[in-house]
């Protein structure tokens, strides 16, 4: 189950709400950037986790390309096929109504519950199908959430939709739109304090183009297009005042490679990274 990889992207606000600097602004004067070193240790601790956030975004954009070759011939989606995560012991749920294949997926343990409920639609010129063959066009909305059994100790809780709109399938670059979001409550409790961070991930995904290869959709992997993301921050410490903060995120792709661009405040990072092989 793609979901849990989204995890994450937690040690990614975590390492940013304690090293990232807000520079304040000390006139009325519009406030000038910063550039940020690259060997910041502010840069350092976050790039992982910045790329991370990247990870997530591209496996649910495979999610719903790979979500065709789960319909049998019949019309009926495959469990094991849509989700090799699938198990026996998951309480799971496929129906077809108005057009929507809709997979409600439910697995308890003893440390947390996860969820998913996901619709899939599929078009072939521009007319909805229940086939997944030859879909040209594919409409994906996937929600999930993660919650811890034990709220009383230290916890991370978290609730995501991805929707994307894939066109092009049926020529040899797939064009895909849509949204990211996340919403991260995390309470870490010690001796001294209990500290809850909340988190609101909010990307959009902007004509992100994926290559066909002779098996597939080469992993999902960009050619080119981006992703920009917002981040809200709050944190309590015990019972004290809520501290906000914003941070923005900003990758474009070309072949792979990302151009990313990290900003809180006035201080802004900028480098580039491969983060997976494209097909030219």
């Amino acid at each position: 189950m793609r979901s849990l990889k989204s995890l994450s992207v937690l040690g990614f606000v975590l390492l940013a709400c304690m090293s990232f600097v807000v520079v304040g602004c000390g006139s009325d004067d519009a406030p000038t950037n910063t550039v940020g070193s690259l060997t910041d240790p502010n840069l350092m601790a976050v790039q992982e986790q910045v790329e991370a956030l990247a990870d997530s975004t591209i496996a649910f954009v495979l999610s719903g390309m790979q979500s065709s070759s789960a319909v049998s011939a019949d019309g009926d989606i495959i469990p094991f096929l849509y989700s090799p995560g699938f198990t026996l012991g998951d309480q799971i749920t496929i129906t077809y109504v108005n057009g929507w294949h809709i997979v409600d997926l439910s697995q308890t343990t003893a440390d947390y519950v996860f969820n998913v409920l996901d619709s899939v639609q599929f078009y072939n010129n521009d007319a909805v199908s229940q086939l997944g063959a030859n879909a040209d066009s594919i409409w994906y909305r996937h929600n999930w959430s993660y919650t811890a059994t034990n709220q009383q100790a230290s916890y991370t809780n978290i609730e995501g939709y991805a929707g994307f709109d894939f066109r092009a399938l049926n020529t040899e670059q797939a064009v895909i739109d849509g949204v990211n979001e996340l919403n991260v409550v995390n309470q870490v409790v010690t001796d001294q304090s209990t500290v809850v961070r909340t988190f609101d991930f909010a990307s959009t995904v902007t004509n992100l183009a994926v290559n066909k290869t002779g098996v597939g959709w080469a992993q999902g992997c960009p050619n080119g297009g981006t992703i920009n993301t917002t981040v809200s921050m709050s944190t309590v410490v015990d019972d004290g005042t809520a501290i906000p903060s914003i941070w923005d995120v900003s990758m474009t792709f070309t072949d792979g490679t990302a151009a990313v661009t990290v900003s809180t405040g006035s201080t802004v990072w900028s480098y580039s990274t491969d983060l997976c092989i494209s097909v030219n």
